[in-house]
């Protein structure tokens, strides 16, 4: 039997067994569980999607194909087994005519909680950072934007009082560990992440907070070394990005530096809640390393935002996000280490290449997509594009410098139509390993002569989306969703459809 069919038969396993638990449940409880159905088509102007046909949409859409479609069907199951104790099972099988078996299984994950803890396992919809999922350009943590990791994670259902404060102090929290594929230059990778966020304020309309996340890969298997460090003493070395025994078989970059490839945010925001808006200024910013944290002084790089929301159902405009990123700092263009020659005058410690690293080269990505900001483009996205020449480097972020502006908006027009539009403007500069060559010092703006690089000028692209919801007031719960979005600039001139139609009800049965 072939690797292909046993994924097939496990995925189908799988998700049988939860339906098996969930229905069975059901028989002897009067409980309900949601049943949802989703199709939708895509239709483009060139043989790859738009940016916003594939991006934020948990993986479901291949930007490497043009027209496509996909179907899902799914339930989420609830049961209160008392006051304080619950469990849930959730499950979604996908199929997408670009696709083979990966993604079959989109969710399929069990969870049992108490009261605001919770513990689950499998591949979820559940996001990392304080970004609106909905208008924003994207966490650059882990977003919407590529199929959900395998993981078992012990987090809190959103902020929780902290004793002994009267409720003016709260935290939210998560501490997971994932699988990543094994088609991958180092395959089958571990993910560990974490995060903690607090909040100041409590009761007053206006709260401060800050945050942490960490997400480190490591493990795996080497094409030329075999199996990387995985030992419980390595564990307790990436828990604290701290650097690899010198007799174990990890890199000369990792016994200098950390153990495996770590990446996170640090978050910091205000929130003005009244009885008709709610506000959010943030900052997220993105690190690699330790001249990263250094969020007031090296690093400038980041999401810096504005959200606003209408607590009123009825009110025209329900959201609006105003976001400005850049990525281009990234700790300065100084060399990362001492290599013996002119640095220019930069500190040492720069060079961070977001998203990349020197051993796990294929990158912050699951399955070709970004697991953070889709503005961060993949090798494989720039090849789609068909850039002029650039260097075929191994790493798997081909542009990780940008600077951009995005707007995001929804609302309604009437009791059954909504309305989401997006934009994003992007100035792309590529990444400085591939504008230097790595070999030598040049300034961004610099190459010899004979060398050639798509990013150099920068790229410049916008990237719009018009989607329009429209729920009909029938006896079955259906939507129907009409989408028009585009992509203009030095890039890529893409012009795209998408049509689709989605049912959510609940069932119900009575206790025996």
């Amino acid at each position: 039997m072939s690797i292909k069919k046993i994924l097939i038969i496990k995925d189908l396993y799988l998700l049988f067994l939860i339906n098996g638990l969930v229905f069975g449940s059901l028989s002897a409880q009067n409980d309900s569980l949601i049943i949802r159905a989703e199709t939708m088509v895509f239709g483009v102007s060139q043989p790859y999607t738009t940016h916003y046909q594939f991006a934020q949409r948990w993986g479901r859409v291949d930007h490497t194909v043009g027209a496509q479609a996909f179907t899902s069907v799914g339930f989420r199951y609830n049961k209160g087994i008392n006051e304080n104790w619950s469990y849930t099972l959730e499950g979604d099988i996908l199929a997408n005519t670009a696709f083979s078996t990966h993604q079959l299984i989109q969710q399929g994950y069990a969870q049992i909680q108490y009261k605001r803890f919770r513990f689950w396992a499998g591949r979820r919809h559940a996001t990392i950072g304080l970004i609106d999922e909905h208008m924003s350009s994207g966490s650059w943590a882990l977003s919407n934007n590529a199929t959900p990791i395998p993981r078992v994670v012990l987090d809190t259902d959103g902020f929780i009082d902290i004793p002994l404060t009267y409720g003016y102090l709260s935290f939210q929290a998560h501490y997971g560990h994932g699988w990543l594929e094994e088609d991958r230059f180092i395959s089958a990778p571990w993910l560990h992440e974490k995060s903690l966020f607090l909040k100041a304020g409590g009761k007053f309309p206006l709260n401060a907070y800050a945050g942490l996340t960490h997400f480190t890969l490591w493990s795996g298997v080497h094409p030329s070394r075999g199996q990387l460090p995985n030992s419980l003493s390595d564990f307790i070395l990436i828990n604290f990005a701290r650097n690899a025994d010198e007799e174990s078989n990890a890199s000369p970059g990792e016994m200098s530096n950390a153990l495996g490839d770590h990446l996170g945010t640090i978050e910091m925001g205000l929130e003005y809640d009244s009885e008709e808006y709610f506000f959010r200024l943030f900052r997220q910013t993105l690190y690699e390393d330790g001249s990263g944290r250094r969020v007031f002084s090296r690093n400038i790089d980041g999401n810096y935002g504005l959200l606003w929301k209408h607590k009123d159902e009825s009110s025209w405009i329900k959201g609006v996000t105003f976001e400005f990123l850049t990525s281009m700092w990234q700790s300065g263009p100084g060399w990362d280490t001492d290599r013996g020659f002119d640095n220019r005058d930069f500190p040492l410690g720069g060079r961070d290449d977001f998203y990349n690293h020197h051993q796990y080269q294929t990158g912050w990505k699951y399955f070709g997509n970004v697991i953070g900001s889709p503005l961060f483009l993949t090798r494989e996205r720039v090849r789609i594009l068909q850039l002029s020449e650039f260097p075929i480097s191994p790493r798997g972020i081909a542009s990780n410098r940008f600077n951009a502006f995005h707007i995001g908006l929804e609302g309604r027009l009437n009791s059954a139509i909504e309305f989401r539009q997006m934009i994003t403007y992007t100035d792309n500069h590529g990444t400085y390993r591939d504008a230097s060559f790595r070999d030598f010092w040049a300034p961004v703006d610099q190459l010899p002569e004979d060398e050639i690089y798509a990013f150099l000028p920068s790229l410049r692209q916008i990237y719009y989306l018009s989607e329009i919801y429209y729920q009909p007031d029938w006896k079955h719960p259906f939507t129907f969703t009409a989408g028009l979005s585009f992509d203009v600039g030095e890039m890529s001139n893409n012009f795209g459809i998408n049509l689709g139609m989605a049912y959510q009800g609940i069932l119900k049965r009575n206790k025996k």
